[in-house]
C-alpha cells in the first residue's frame, strides 16, 4: 500500500493518478522486489541485527527478522524518503511533453528499483611501502563489498557497473553514502539531489576550479537548500510553546 501510494500521489501534476491499477500495481511490485533483495543481504542483515542490539537487548527469537526491517523502515521514517524520491526522479524524466505518464512512471520505477537493489563489488586497496632495497614496493588488499562502490566503471560478479550508475546510485538516498573522486568529478556532473556536503582534498589553483567544485551540489532543488530549510523549519517548530510535533521528512547526510 505504501508503494501504490507513492506511485499514485508522488508528481506535483498528478499525472500518476492517471494510471491504470495494474501498472501501478506492477511497479510497485518491481521497486518492492528491488527491497527484498536489499533487505535479504548478508551484510544489511548484520547490520540491521546490530542496530537493534544497540537499542534494544530484548532477545530476538528465530524468524522475527522482518519485524526489525520493519522498525528500521518506520524510524527512518521510509515513506518520507520515497515520496521526496519519486518527486525528483518524475521530474528527471517528465521534461519532455511528448512523453506519457507510463512511460515516466516506468523509467522512474527502473531508475529506483537500479539504486535500492545492491550489486557486490569489490574494492581494491593499494599500501605503498619501502623494500629492503630502498625502492617503493606496493601492496594489494581486494576487499569485497555491498555497500560501497568507486568512482569509475567496476567489473563485478554479476555485471558491468557503469560510471553512470555509480553516479545515479550516490544520487539516491540509498548506498553509496560517500563517494570520493579525482578532478574528473569537479565539472560536468551533478551530486545535488541527495548530497549537501563537500569536502576538498586540496584547494585548486584559481577561483573558477573552486566554483565548479562548489557547483556539484549548490544547484536548483539541490540536497543543500532542502537540508537547510529543514534545519529552518525545525528550529521554528522547536520555538513555538504549543504541544505538538513538526513533521519533518529525514535528512540524509553524503559527501563528495
Amino acid at each position: 500500500m505504501l508503494l501504490l501510494d507513492i506511485i499514485r500521489c508522488g508528481d506535483k501534476d498528478g499525472l500518476t493518478a492517471s494510471l491504470d491499477d495494474h501498472t501501478r500495481r506492477a511497479l510497485a511490485v518491481q521497486i518492492a522486489d528491488a527491497f527484498w533483495r536489499l533487505f535479504n543481504r548478508p551484510a544489511v542483515i548484520k547490520l540491521i541485527e546490530q542496530t537493534w542490539t544497540e537499542i534494544d537487548d530484548a532477545p530476538r527469537e528465530e524468524g522475527v527478522y522482518w519485524r526489525l526491517v520493519l522498525r528500521y523502515c518506520r524510524e527512518g521514517n521510509l515513506q518520507a524518503v520515497l515520496d521526496e524520491t519519486w518527486h525528483l526522479l518524475w521530474e528527471q524524466h517528465a521534461w519532455s511533453e511528448d512523453t506519457s505518464a507510463r512511460q515516466i512512471a516506468e523509467r522512474s520505477a527502473d531508475r529506483l528499483a537500479e539504486v535500492i537493489r545492491p550489486t557486490p563489488s569489490r574494492v581494491h586497496v593499494h599500501f605503498l611501502r619501502l623494500d629492503f632495497a630502498g625502492a617503493i614496493a606496493r601492496d594489494e588488499l581486494r576487499v569485497r563489498t555491498a555497500l560501497a562502490l568507486r568512482f569509475g566503471d567496476i567489473r563485478t560478479e554479476e555485471r558491468l557497473i557503469t560510471q553512470d550508475s555509480v553516479r545515479a546510485a550516490f544520487n539516491s538516498p540509498f548506498r553509496p553514502f560517500v563517494l570520493t573522486s579525482t578532478s574528473i568529478g569537479q565539472e560536468g556532473l551533478d551530486f545535488h539531489p541527495w548530497c549537501h556536503r563537500l569536502v576538498h582534498w586540496n584547494l585548486p589553483g584559481n577561483p573558477v576550479d573552486l566554483e565548479q567544485r562548489e557547483g556539484r551540489i549548490h544547484r536548483y532543488k539541490g540536497h543543500a537548500a532542502r537540508f537547510l530549510r529543514r534545519r529552518s523549519r525545525s528550529a521554528s517548530c522547536s520555538s513555538r510553546m504549543a504541544p505538538r510535533r513538526c513533521r519533518l521528512r529525514p535528512t540524509t547526510a553524503r559527501a563528495t
